[in-house]
């Protein structure tokens, strides 16, 4: 835990509100904690249930980023 932080924000191009969490250092992040957060991103994006936000988004390039929807 406590390796990420979770805002807030305004999706542009669908005009919603989303959430975004983010790795906080890419550059210091271990390959292994790049891994557990793209297998979270897989492992959520399978899920459809009314209590688990679903993920629209994940990118790893230059800020490990993942954009859900708002609780």
């Amino acid at each position: 835990g406590g390796m990420c932080v979770v805002s807030r924000a305004r999706h542009r191009a669908l005009d919603r509100e989303i959430s975004i969490k983010v790795l906080q250092s890419v550059e210091r992040a271990f390959e292994q904690q790049l891994l557990r957060f793209e297998v979270e991103a897989k492992s959520l994006a399978r899920l459809r249930h009314p209590h688990i936000v679903a993920v629209h988004d994940v990118r790893t390039a230059t800020i490990a980023e993942l954009r859900l929807d708002v609780l």
